[in-house]
C-alpha cells in the first residue's frame, strides 16, 4: 500500500452535523472515530466542531428536512476549510524555508 504522507497533503476536518445526537452536539465524542482513523492513516486531523457550533447557535446552517448544509452552512463550512488549509499551507511554506 502506498504511503499517502509521501505523495499528497491530506487534512481530515470535522464539523458538527444537523443529524447528530444531543450528546454529540455538546461533546467532542463524535470526533473520536475520525481522530483515531486519521492517526492510524498518518493524516492530520483538525476539529472545527466548536466553531461550527458557535455559528449554528446564531444562524440556521442546515435544511430542516434533510439536515444538509443550506447556503449559509456551506459558506461557514467553506470559511472553516479555507482557514484550516491556509494554516497548513503556511506551515508547510515555513518548513521549507
Amino acid at each position: 500500500m502506498r504511503d499517502v504522507r509521501r505523495s499528497v497533503r491530506v487534512i481530515a476536518l470535522s464539523v458538527a452535523s444537523a443529524l447528530a445526537t444531543p450528546e454529540m452536539l455538546t461533546s467532542g465524542r463524535g470526533d473520536e472515530p475520525i481522530r483515531r482513523a486519521s492517526e492510524q492513516a498518518g493524516v492530520r486531523f483538525l476539529s472545527r466542531v466548536e466553531e461550527f457550533r458557535r455559528e449554528a447557535a446564531t444562524r440556521v446552517l442546515f435544511f430542516e428536512l434533510d439536515g444538509h448544509f443550506n447556503r449559509v452552512g456551506h459558506e461557514v463550512f467553506a470559511t472553516l476549510v479555507e482557514s484550516a488549509v491556509a494554516a497548513r499551507v503556511a506551515g508547510l511554506r515555513d518548513a521549507l524555508h
